[in-house]
């Protein structure tokens, strides 16, 4: 019996259609019952007998009846997909189409190239045409393909090119729950309110804990939080919010990054992230990621996630597979259905996250970025990237500060404590006059300026959900968050035309506009945890995008 290992393809939630190329390993691991050899792909000389290409069988992978379906319309028949992975001893070629309507499954259909089983721990190479196996909800047959393509009896897995390895496992969890929703197109974080972020006023428990119901009960059925936030209270009160509501009505969120565990906060920096070598070596990773998870999972009041995100990576987070291994088995073990990136706290970390996109682009599901019409730089960098790596994105920060929610005006206060008065003198001032510049815009189409910024990001491909901040700001003429929070719920579907987004596009350019974080062509001597230089992978990740890190990702103005 041959086996095969790969990276999975993740089933497209929203635009119906992946196809994903995946490197090919260095070294090709052939292994059956009886021999074992390995050889480099373009070696010279006989080949294995038990590498010889034939004609093989086509898996037909029949999923059963879904329960429940997202428009409540229970389908008799579902398509009937099929695996596939072309071997050309350059990539592997990966064609996905998702069943939106399905719960039941990571939908995928695929004309396949070799008989496969998908089980628990890998795909199955099988000899035989007429076999099958049986998983949790996936039962699978074989039979001939009326193609007569020749495929090789076997493929492999080793080391990219680029020298990093990676563990390639399917991801097909015994835990998950038959009735799934997507990551809907608007979110509500956490950090809503106040209470475990410092923006405008902190709300009370009962008043935080009636929003989070409230944004439920109006549809905004996606939740986010971090452990870190508050040390664990950000989740355990979120925890609490959601106890009651059937789990399969709402997406959960959860990021996890930020060593608070083991360490003490230091000052404005914060907890440390997990990777920092004076926590731990990288052996520890695992056992720490699966640990954080499995607590942060506790203090929800669940047993998994929709979306695990690593939060706040530094520079060895964004490139080691010795972090991303781990993830991908946290998604084997059921913790999590999907996985994703969530850079930060600051803005930047643009050539860390294309590098990223490209080493772990096949088990990355979802990013994390700031973006907003008045800051569409640097986030607007990343964006061919992630559509060519099928990672769809989470616009944070979409309010500008509070600008879009149109009651942070000239002359306003901000508290000590609140994030925004760290920004330069004056920002208020120009965004707001930049504000009065697009009010006609979104009169036109009978939007708020709330909902225009949301639905400006919803049509930067792959943007497919908006999680604006949502703040009680201090001051009496300030709008309740209550009503934000329907404003948002309230996203009605639109486009804006071309000529609309040239305007914004003018009134919004903020290009050199601040310092970046992360990979930058400026900073000098040791590493920082959200800051570092340039290294030959990052130059080259970046002339692959057309990204001058000279000219694109400085400081310029303020």
């Amino acid at each position: 019996m041959f086996h095969v290992e790969q990276f999975p393809a993740a089933a497209d939630r929203h635009r119906g259609f992946h196809r994903r190329r995946l490197p090919i390993p260095e070294t090709v691991q052939i292994q059956s019952d009886h021999s074992h050899h390995t050889r480099q792909p373009n070696e010279a000389g006989p080949r294995h007998e038990s590498e010889v290409q034939r004609p093989r069988p086509y898996p037909r992978i029949k999923l059963g009846k879904g329960e429940d379906h997202q428009d409540g319309v229970d389908r008799p028949e579902d398509p009937a997909p099929t695996p596939s992975h072309r071997f050309d001893r350059r990539s592997y070629d990966t064609t996905l189409s998702h069943h939106r309507g399905h719960r039941g499954h990571r939908g995928f259909e695929e004309k396949p190239n070799a008989a496969l089983s998908v089980t628990a721990g890998g795909y199955q190479a099988f000899e035989s045409s007429s076999q099958s196996i049986t998983h949790p909800g996936v039962t699978l047959t074989f039979g001939s393909s009326d193609d007569n393509s020749e495929l090789p009896t076997t493929f492999g897995h080793g080391f990219p090119p680029n020298g990093h390895d990676r563990v390639a496992r399917p991801i097909l969890s015994t835990k998950q729950s038959d009735k799934r929703m997507d990551i809907t197109r608007t979110a509500f974080g956490s950090w809503n309110g106040g209470r475990f972020m410092n923006f405008g006023q902190a709300l009370d428990e009962e008043r935080w804990i009636h929003l989070v119901r409230q944004a439920h009960a109006s549809g905004v059925r996606t939740f986010i939080t971090a452990d870190v936030y508050g040390s664990g209270a950000a989740d355990s009160l979120l925890g609490r919010a959601l106890e009651g509501i059937d789990r399969s009505s709402y997406c959960l969120v959860g990021l996890v990054g930020h060593d608070f565990y083991a360490t003490r906060r230091d000052g404005a920096k914060g907890y440390p992230r997990f990777t920092d070598p004076r926590l731990r070596a990288p052996s520890g990773y695992r056992d720490y990621l699966k640990m954080a998870t499995e607590r942060s999972l506790e203090r929800c009041r669940t047993d998994h996630f929709d979306l695990l995100m690593l939060h706040n990576p530094d520079s060895i987070g964004y490139s080691s597979d010795q972090v991303w291994s781990p993830m991908v088995r946290l998604q084997e073990e059921g913790l999590t259905r999907l996985l994703g990136v969530a850079p930060g706290p600051a803005n930047g970390f643009t050539l860390d996250l294309l590098l990223c996109f490209e080493r772990f682009g096949s088990v990355l599901d979802w990013a994390m970025i700031i973006l907003n019409p008045f800051e569409p730089w640097p986030g607007s960098l990343v964006l061919p990237a992630a559509r060519a790596h099928q990672v769809d994105l989470i616009a944070r920060v979409v309010d500008y500060g509070g600008i879009f929610s149109d009651d942070v005006k000239p002359g306003h206060t901000f508290g000590p404590s609140d994030h925004r008065s760290f920004r330069p003198p004056g920002w208020v001032d120009a965004a707001y006059s930049k504000l009065d510049q697009l009010r006609p815009l979104a009169a036109r189409h009978q939007w708020t300026p709330l909902q225009m910024a949301c639905n400006w990001c919803l049509q930067q491909a792959p943007v497919q959900c908006v999680v604006p901040t949502l703040i009680e700001e201090v001051g009496s003429d300030s709008k309740p968050i209550e009503a934000k929070l329907n404003e948002l719920a309230a996203l009605p579907e639109g486009v804006l035309a071309d000529d609309e987004l040239d305007l914004i596009a003018k009134v919004g350019d903020n290009r050199g506009c601040m310092h970046l974080k992360g990979a930058s062509p400026t900073h000098q001597g040791e590493p920082l945890p959200d800051q570092w230089g340039l290294n030959t992978d990052l130059s080259q990740v970046a002339e692959r995008w057309k990204v001058v890190p000279e000219e694109d990702l400085i400081f310029r103005h303020s």
